[in-house]
């Protein structure tokens, strides 16, 4: 199992070539992403939308 980090996520999710291009050759079922992975993504996605709150659990 590869479990992808943020920055790995953020390449592959970018279409950065040589990242897609090895995950593309991991089969999907060994592909992993952890939850907390998720959580950071989602965070520096929205974290430039005024109004926007993913604190969700305070």
């Amino acid at each position: 199992m590869i479990a992808f980090d943020a920055d790995v996520l953020s390449d592959v999710l970018a279409a950065h070539p040589s990242f897609a291009h090895r995950a593309a050759h991991i089969p999907i079922e060994d592909q992993a992403i952890p939850i907390i992975v998720i959580e950071e993504v989602l965070r520096g996605r929205f974290n430039g939308v005024p109004g926007l709150s993913l604190d969700i659990w305070t």
